[in-house]
């Protein structure tokens, strides 16, 4: 930045478009300074109002007679121009003064109408904080364009039918690669579900392994009582066989002896007879 350049603070922009600020009409003053270094980035710069960085803490002195404090700015205007708007104010002019500052460095340029007495811009003096009413007069000529100027700037484009196509085949390229980019997103979520269920599923092996454990043996235990009864069963088949041996035999035993009687019985008869 060079002596004599203007620049506006990016809060300054920013509150324009807020409606903080009536160009035309509000009280605007410039403060002069020292021992700082204004920047567009200044967080909310004010002159002794509200804001987070007071720039009336670091004014010059005001015990001459020249500068007494802020400067009032007249003919202040927000004008239409061909192209958009622009700001401006009429020069300033300070007197040499023998009990003036010797030290200034900025003016700062501030809405006094404002309650917060916010500020816009700034205005180098003097980078080394040498500037001075005790040698010589000061005269701050601000820029007949303006010290804003906000204009429109358009851009002509001529499409033709080619054009046109290749826009077309342009847009559907994106959207193929949004489309690809989404399933590239589905299949990473699938991927990291997947994981999470198989993870989930190693986390929980010491139960499982316990649950199948458990299965083993319950499945032995079982295996042993269906033989068991497998046992039981073949043991009494046999004693069922045994005892119906037993019982047939009885039986032929029994017609035997019948047999045996009615011969005798018959023998009996025949021998009385004789």
């Amino acid at each position: 930045m060079a002596t004599g350049a203007m620049k506006w603070f990016a809060q300054g922009l920013h509150d324009l478009g807020n409606k903080i600020h009536d160009l035309d009409n509000d009280d605007w003053r410039m403060g002069i300074v020292t021992g700082v270094t204004p920047a567009v980035n200044t967080p909310a710069p004010h002159w002794g109002g509200t804001g987070t960085t007071n720039y009336s803490t670091s004014q010059v002195s005001t015990a001459g007679t020249s500068y007494t404090g802020p400067i009032v700015l007249t003919a202040e205007a927000w004008s239409l121009t061909t192209t958009g708007a622009a700001m401006d104010f009429a020069d300033i002019n300070l007197a040499q003064d023998a009990s003036g500052f010797t030290n200034g460095g900025y003016g700062i340029i501030y809405n006094n109408t404002d309650a917060n007495k916010r500020a816009i811009g700034y205005i180098e003096l003097s980078a080394d904080d040498s500037a001075s009413l005790l040698t010589q007069a000061m005269t701050v000529v601000f820029n007949p364009a303006g010290t804003l100027t906000l204009s429109q700037a358009s851009t002509y484009i001529e499409s033709t039918a080619a054009d046109v196509v290749l826009t077309h085949a342009d847009a559907v390229a994106t959207a193929a690669d949004r489309a690809q980019t989404s399933l590239d997103a589905a299949a990473a979520a699938q991927s990291a579900q997947t994981i999470t269920q198989v993870q989930t599923v190693v986390d929980n092996m010491p139960a499982i392994n316990e649950v199948a454990s458990n299965i083993v043996s319950i499945t032995g235990a079982v295996g042993y009582a269906i033989t068991a009864v497998n046992s039981a069963n073949n043991a009494a088949i046999s004693e069922n066989n045994a005892a119906t041996s037993a019982a047939s035999f009885a039986v032929n035993f029994a017609q035997m002896a019948t047999s045996l009687i009615n011969t005798q019985t018959v023998m009996a008869e025949h021998i009385a007879f004789a």
